[in-house]
């Protein structure tokens, strides 16, 4: 719909409202437009979701003037979030953290929870800037924010407060201490960081209780030094007991900045521990429940008992890639019956000194910061791991010497009417003969019916094969609710296919160990029906994959797999 109205400089402005046709099943946007013709510039822009959205839903309101005569430019950008995650009931209604229900009238009304007005004054067309002049971050949090005194915020405010919106502040503060609302944010923010803060030091959440094949259910705890104690140092250690395979673990690190503007730290680690056998890592992984690949841990059912000492220097170079060189030396002993080496000499046991450079390259990718933690927005260009590792013989004890390279590439994409494709390709090389604990088992992560982990194969039984040189292939295509939405049911429909090939040179070193290789291409298959029951926080569903080509079994229901589905509203991917 179009209707045109008139500036006081005689201009025309075409406003026009926009929505998704009707019956169309897509994620659009409604809202409108105002054009002038003095340029055919956009004045004016209202915007936001069509439908009702999960997780957190932005309505954004953008005006635009006409700058020193010569160009049109965006002067206030209003922002205003709901949140349809978190409940909080009582007998006559509930809220959602920006929504609430009218139990009596069976109707729900969006009420914003949160508000963002920026203005942008002082404008310079043509600014005397480099790229280098350009931060990654996008928002950084003053740490004195919450303490500021009304005085600080009146000196930066543009406009005043109307009475209205003091009532509205007072209404929301008592509110917010009936319900407790900062204690509900703090458990949210700990959420996001992995992280509870307690006085001086931050528990680490992901310590309290772990599982896999191999330990079973391990219970413990870990914590660090937060920034009560130092904005320079940090120390922490965790402790942990697994009950399948009665040891204890433990193990604790270092970080100091050296440079907090370019991120430089220097981490000092050390651990004993059990790692997976044959497990690819790279410099940046930390452990999280929200990482799409998380769920394969359940799994894992191989390790190596490992103490393991490392220092490292990580830096952010070139705006947009995160540096690291690091140097370790660790002791690793196998847990089952494999030995390697000749005939005549053979061993369980091995050291290995390796000096590790590797890089994370994302082009584009902006940050929200704060003292505890660097949130990614995120970036729609790939995303780019490289890592190069030397094993040195004769230092530090080291006995083998190889070059062994790792890379990795993700890129997601959404094409309009068809839905969001999410690409990973995977590979690695290592030129020298080295023990099954630090080459390729081809990142299966099999059960007949288990949890879906991304980005592996789901039908490929765990340390199936043994690879010193390989390339997978993991593609996703999510349909979204473009396939179908009821009125309340709302499934969402996904596609997968995983390749792989690999290959091991100098096989004869292994020995009492069944493998197999994927000279001749590993391929799967799946589909995966996301959305059947929502709960919030977490929406439930299932999946299948099935295995073909060479390496399929006789019996087809061999290459079935069976998968439950846990997806999240909101996209944790932190650094």
């Amino acid at each position: 719909m179009q209707d045109t109205v008139f500036t006081e400089n005689n201009d025309s402005v075409f406003i026009i409202s926009f929505r998704p046709g009707r019956n169309t099943n897509f994620d659009g946007l409604k809202g409108i437009i105002s054009i002038n013709n003095n340029n055919w510039a956009i004045q004016n822009v209202i915007a936001e979701p069509a439908g009702v959205e999960e997780g957190i839903s932005l309505k954004v309101e953008q005006m635009y003037e006409f700058v020193e005569d010569k160009q049109w430019f965006p002067v206030q950008l209003n922002t205003i979030a709901i949140m349809n995650n978190v409940v909080i009931s009582d007998s006559s209604s509930s809220i959602v953290l920006g929504s609430v229900k009218d139990t009596a009238n069976s109707k729900v009304m969006n009420v914003p929870f949160g508000f963002g007005k920026s203005y942008i004054k002082d404008i310079n067309l043509n600014p005397d800037l480099r790229n280098r002049d350009f931060s990654s971050i996008a928002i950084e949090m003053d740490p004195e924010a919450t303490h500021r005194k009304e005085d600080f915020w009146m000196g930066y405010r543009i406009d005043t407060l109307t009475e209205k919106e003091i009532n509205t502040y007072h209404f929301v503060d008592s509110i917010s201490k009936v319900e407790n609302f900062e204690q509900k944010a703090k458990t949210f923010e700990s959420i996001m960081t992995g992280k509870i803060p307690w006085g001086y030091v931050d528990l680490d959440i992901n310590r309290f209780f772990k599982y896999n094949t191999w330990e079973g259910f391990a219970v413990g705890a870990g914590l660090h030094t937060n920034d009560r104690v130092s904005q320079v140092f940090r120390v922490g250690g965790f402790v942990r007991y697994g009950f399948g395979d009665k040891t204890f673990k433990y193990g604790g690190d270092l970080g100091i900045t050296l440079y907090n503007e370019q991120d430089l730290e220097l981490q000092l680690e050390y651990m004993k521990d059990v790692t997976e056998t044959s497990g690819i890592n790279y410099f940046d992984d930390k452990p999280g429940f929200f990482k799409p690949e998380y769920f394969r841990n359940f799994l894992i059912k191989r390790m190596d008992n490992t103490e393991m000492y490392k220092a490292a220097l990580g830096i952010r170079t070139l705006t947009y890639m995160n540096l690291n060189v690091g140097l370790s030396k660790s002791h690793k002993t196998v847990t089952d019956d494999y030995t390697f080496g000749t005939n005549t000499d053979q061993t369980n046991n091995f050291n290995f000194t390796e000096l590790i450079i590797g890089f994370r390259y994302a082009y584009g990718e902006k940050f929200i910061k704060n003292m505890r933690k660097k949130l990614s927005l995120g970036t729609k260009y790939p995303i780019v791991w490289f890592q190069y590792t030397r094993g040195i013989d004769g230092f530090l004890d080291g006995e083998f010497e190889y070059n062994r390279f790792d890379i990795k590439i993700e890129k997601s994409f959404y094409t309009k009417y068809i839905g969001e494709t999410s690409l990973k390709l995977a590979a690695g090389y290592i030129d020298s003969d080295i023990p099954y604990t630090n080459l390729y088992n081809g990142n299966g992560s099999y059960r007949a019916f288990t949890i879906f982990a991304a980005n592996s194969f789901a039908t490929m039984r765990m340390n199936e094969f043994l690879l010193s040189n390989y390339m997978a292939i993991y593609l996703t295509h999510d349909f979204g609710k473009l396939l179908y939405q009821g009125e309340k049911f709302k499934p969402e429909f996904a596609v997968a296919t995983n390749i792989g090939f690999g290959f091991l040179d100098f096989s004869e070193s292994h020995h009492n160990t069944d493998y197999n290789t994927m000279n001749h291409g590993y391929y799967e298959s799946g589909l995966l029906i996301n959305n059947l029951l929502n709960l919030r926080l977490y929406k439930l569903g299932v999946g299948v994959f099935y295995r073909y080509g060479p390496y399929s079994f006789e019996n087809g229901w061999e290459n079935l797999s069976g998968r439950i589905t846990l997806n999240f509203p909101f996209d944790l991917n932190r650094n």
